[in-house]
């Protein structure tokens, strides 16, 4: 079988269609030139694109916006928050006793043993009350917008006007006390190693006591309560760390001031009569919730109080209420912040009364949660 050789064009779609419309087609090709006029214009509505761009940008970042609040039962499905506090009080660390939600038996205390959940959360550690040079300046800072956000005259403000205060504050207010505490501690250690040689030349009972505690069953303990610990450890002392929340009802976190460390040195104190005055006076850096996340408030950030007695009694009631943040961004989310609300008692012993000064923080966790939602005016 011979094939034939013509070669044959198979028909594009557009020229079948171009065959098979009936109407008649003029062919023109014409080169259109462009004018400076319509260069002009097409540079108009890019630049006019670009700015309405760049002024959505702007409102949305900048621009005016107020807040939906809504109240929800609040559900700990998670891990209760931490108590973060950095404080400072004016007695040394060895003349305060620090109770903390767990506290230690009595037997414990005169034994000079320490609980375990306030060995690892808060520590003590010898200070000056008196605020270095770089502490001054972070602390004036933070004095200012603590004075801003709760004057008595100030009315309540919207979100976007409260001037916060940062982490970035909190660090280096953080960085000072260690560098001032550090400095302490080797002023110390050097006045001891001046007066080991005093302490030989005493003898090894050299301000020692011995108590006898009984059981109730003929049987006894003999303790000892060493010169070292009512050692005047510094001037002042400050208090930091972390406290793990264990319930929503009321915990308290009491400072008792004067008479020694714990329940023994104090009642051993009182049976000498040679209780050590001390001072409530004390200076508040740091307390808050869980993270601290920028746009947090922390009313007890800032707080100075000074006792011209030495016995005034604070006592700071603290309800803590989640808040849950709802962000307009691309990917949406959520932040849950732990803030409080504060009311403070200040409370001056009689002239001439045994009473001691005590910092008394009294906190509970609230069943409600405020969820508050970004919107645009």
């Amino acid at each position: 079988m011979n094939l034939p050789n013509e070669v044959h064009n198979r028909k594009g779609f557009l020229q079948l269609v171009q065959e098979l419309d009936s109407f008649d087609k003029i062919d023109e090709k014409a080169k259109e030139e462009k004018t400076a006029i319509r260069s002009f214009f097409s540079y108009i509505v890019a630049t006019v694109i670009c700015l309405l761009l760049l002024t959505q940008i702007y409102e949305r970042a900048y621009g005016l916006k107020h807040y939906l609040y809504t109240i929800n039962a609040a559900y700990y499905t998670e891990e209760l928050p931490t108590l973060v506090i950095d404080m400072q009080v004016a007695t040394s660390c060895g003349n305060f006793e620090l109770e903390l939600p767990e506290k230690k038996s009595v037997l414990e205390a005169f034994a000079g043993q320490e609980n375990e959940f306030e060995k690892e959360t808060l520590k003590k550690d010898p200070t000056r009350f008196d605020l270095s040079q770089d502490e001054s300046a972070h602390w004036k800072v933070l004095q200012s917008a603590h004075r801003t956000i709760f004057a008595d005259n100030n009315a309540f403000e919207e979100l976007h006007e409260i001037q916060y205060v940062n982490s970035k504050l909190q660090d280096d207010l953080r960085q000072a006390a260690d560098d001032k505490a550090r400095d302490e501690a080797e002023n110390l250690a050097e006045s001891h190693k001046n007066g080991d040689d005093k302490e030989k030349d005493a003898g090894p009972l050299r301000g020692r006591g011995i108590v006898m505690i009984g059981n109730g069953m003929g049987m006894f303990q003999i303790i000892s309560v060493g010169a070292e610990d009512s050692e005047d450890e510094g001037t002042a002392c400050r208090i930091h760390g972390q406290v793990d929340i264990k319930k929503m009802q009321s915990e308290k976190i009491t400072i008792i001031i004067g008479g020694g460390a714990n329940e023994a040195q104090r009642l051993m104190a009182h049976m000498a009569g040679s209780i050590k005055p001390g001072n409530s006076s004390h200076r508040i850096e740091s307390f808050h919730f869980g993270k601290h996340s920028p746009g947090m408030i922390t009313p007890l950030a800032g707080v100075e109080e000074i006792s011209a007695s030495g016995t005034t009694v604070y006592t700071y009631n603290i309800k803590v209420i989640p808040t849950r943040l709802y962000h307009r961004s691309l990917f949406g989310g959520s932040t849950l912040i732990y803030q409080y609300a504060v009311t403070s008692i200040k409370k001056d012993t009689e002239v001439g009364s045994h009473a001691h000064g005590a910092i008394i923080l009294d906190y509970e966790l609230s069943g409600t949660v405020i969820e508050v939602t970004e919107d645009k005016l």
